[in-house]
Formats: structure tokens, sequence, C-alpha cells
């Protein structure tokens, strides 16, 4: 056995010896090849594994920040509407609206100033002319 070859065995033996106490692996390797080998499948394994943990984490991550701004629009439309003063039947209906998005679709559309262009055409109608009722008698509309 050469110097060479004696170096590349006890390496071997000994990052075997290393990854098997790193993952708490116990292998029983009689030879060099066989070591080299199983170092390459826990490393391999390893790697799979820390593949699928961070994949998991940037899936949760993400529905932690979806679910952030569902809340966040909320907020604001519920903000909008008290500040619009609609009556609480009305509201209801908007709120239920925008869960049934949730629900199914999991986001909302882009619209940041406001929540009208969200709502179908029956309900966008009912608070447009809640909204505007006021204006509407005055110019005889009623």
């Amino acid at each position: 056995m050469t110097r060479a070859e004696g170096f590349e065995e006890l390496y071997t033996y000994y990052l075997f010896g290393a990854f098997g106490m790193l993952l708490g692996e116990t292998t029983a390797a009689r030879n060099t090849r066989a070591r080299q080998v199983s170092i390459l499948i826990m490393l391999v394994g390893n790697l799979l594994f820390a593949l699928v943990f961070s994949e998991v984490m940037i899936a949760l991550s993400n529905l932690t920040r979806t679910r952030d701004r569902y809340a966040e629009r909320m907020r604001m439309i519920n903000e909008r509407m008290g500040q619009e003063q609609l009556p609480r039947r009305l509201q209801r209906r908007v709120r239920r609206f925008y869960e049934f998005m949730w629900m199914h679709m999991r986001g909302m559309t882009a619209d940041k100033h406001g929540y009208l262009a969200d709502l179908p055409n029956g309900l966008r109608v009912d608070v447009s002319i809640e909204l505007f009722s006021e204006f509407l008698k005055q110019a005889g509309c009623e």
C-alpha cells in the first residue's frame, strides 16, 4: 500500500466517522469504497432534506404574507366603508364578498385605492346608490 492510498483510506474512514456522528447515522461499511458510497448517500440525503425543509418554509412564509395582505386589505375596506357611513347591511354584503374571494381564490385584485372596482355589478350599484343618495335626491332622481 502506497502512502497516497493509505491517506485516502484514512481520510475516508475519518470523514465517514464524522458524517456518521454529525447525522446520527451508524452504518457498518467495511472497506474504503463502501465508506465513500455511504458518505455520498448521506450527503445527498441531507441536501434533499434541506431542500424540502426550505420549500416548506417558503410556502409557510408566502401563506403568512398573503394572509397579512388580506387582513390589511379588509382593514382598509372596513375603514373606508365606515368613513362613507354605509348601512351595516351593505357593509356585511361587501365583507362577505371579500371573504368569498379569499376562500375561493386566495387573493384579491390589486386595486389599492378603493374597493368598488372589485365588487360585482349588482353590489357595486347598491353601494354607489347609497354613497350618492343625497346627490341623487338633490338632483331629483329619487
